[in-house]
């Protein structure tokens, strides 16, 4: 068991207050975060590449209203998160403390401070948990225009792990320097890496850039699956039959309002009445060159209250003179099916199984009787607590263990 003897203060200075809660370098794999380094790769055999589920994840994103609505909802929930650097307390009833200067705060600083980046990579990082239940935490050194990958730098301010020469080959940061560090946060589409140490990143405008491994931060951040912890899991997956049967009811619906053969149908008019007003017309009953003039003034009559809704001939009948044994031989025929009728109630009940079947409140895609269903929900703990503190952790875990740890 480790001891509980007390450090010395640059120690104490980095976040921890006894040897017991002082973090050594890493040595194992951790489930919810992981630095891919040429070590890594080398050792595992590991290769980056999107499963066909989370591709297909990401198409229902992109489709269905409500799921992106889910995601994008929660995780600007998580970019509201503030995070800071803190000293781990003594007793578990003890509220951490945050830190304001020393090496923790300052490594920690090399995030945080570049403005809004930490906001927009924690959001980020929300959607792609939510949907993929993967993605990257990406730190690259600043380029200058037509440059290439630079070799390590030796850094002014030394982040070796603790305990550690510079020239041991850890997985550890080793020799980046982290104040020349940007970071971002990156999808498992737009990240690529194989057993050599090349990474390829997709940057602005789908533009690529290939690094090598050990000169970059690259952490992996996902929500282990509980049969296999080194895949990925997400609410976005089980629900994919769901989402599946939205778009098909979506896309039955688009094409019956865009089918004009489904939404007009067919108006049947028998032969002996179009005879007949060709004969009082004046024409040739028997000369069907030319359009009747029965047919004519029908299709006037619609096309001018489709037009105008205002007109007077929307709510005049079309008031046509036939022979009588020809009345009851007018027939419309509608192609219609009986599943239009239930679109609407199957598309509610696909969207109620899709709100019960996600990491969220149901209420926030149903709504609560009675009450603003945006604060109903927000404000509630076990909300919090329940689909918010998670991912969070999520990120923190990968942020600690695999940056925080081994830059001090």
């Amino acid at each position: 068991m480790a001891s509980t003897t007390e450090l010395d203060p640059s120690d104490r200075d980095k976040g921890f207050t006894t040897e017991q809660n002082r973090p050594h370098p890493l040595s194992s794999l951790v489930a919810s975060g992981k630095r891919i380094t040429s070590k890594t790769l080398a050792r595992l055999g590991t290769s980056a590449k999107s499963e066909a589920w989370q591709e297909d994840a990401w198409d229902m994103y992109d489709l269905v209203g409500e799921q992106r609505f889910l995601a994008t909802t929660l995780a600007g929930r998580l970019g509201q998160a503030r995070f800071f650097a803190g000293r781990l307390p003594d007793s578990s009833n003890e509220d951490i403390e945050a830190l304001t200067e020393g090496p923790a705060y300052e490594a920690f600083r090399t995030i945080e401070g570049q403005g809004h980046a930490l906001q927009q990579m924690v959001t980020r990082t929300g959607i792609n948990l939510f949907v993929a239940g993967d993605g990257y935490i990406v730190g690259v050194p600043i380029r200058n225009e037509g440059s290439t990958d630079p070799a390590p730098s030796s850094p002014a301010n030394g982040i070796t792990p603790v305990g550690r020469a510079a020239t041991d080959p850890t997985d550890g940061i080793g020799d980046i320097d982290i104040d020349s560090l940007e970071w971002s946060m990156k999808s498992v589409t737009e990240v690529k890496f194989d057993q050599s140490g090349d990474v390829s990143i997709e940057g602005d405008s789908g533009k690529k850039e290939t690094y090598k491994a050990d000169n970059i931060v690259l952490i992996r951040v996902w929500r282990p699956h509980p049969r296999r912890w080194w895949q990925a899991d997400s609410p976005t997956r089980s629900s994919l039959p769901v989402l599946r049967e939205l778009v098909g009811l979506t896309m039955h619906v688009s094409a019956q309002v865009d089918s004009r053969l489904a939404g007009a149908g067919v108006f049947l008019i028998p032969e002996s009445a179009d005879r007949a007003v060709r004969a009082a017309a004046g024409q040739n009953p028997d000369d069907d060159s030319n359009l009747s003039p029965f047919v004519e003034a029908v299709m006037e009559a619609m096309t001018t209250a489709i037009g105008d809704r205002s007109n007077a001939s929307a709510l005049v009948p079309i008031m046509p003179v036939v022979p009588d044994d020809s009345i009851d031989k007018f027939r419309f025929i509608s192609f219609a099916g009986a599943l239009d009728t239930e679109a609407r109630a199957l598309r509610d009940e696909a969207i109620r199984r899709l709100a019960l079947g996600q990491d969220c409140p149901p209420e926030l895609l149903l709504g609560v009787g009675g009450m603003n269903h945006w604060g109903a929900w927000l404000v509630r703990e076990d909300v919090v607590t329940t689909h918010i503190e998670p991912p969070l952790s999520l990120i923190c875990d990968a942020i600690t263990t695999q940056f925080l740890w081994p830059v001090l």
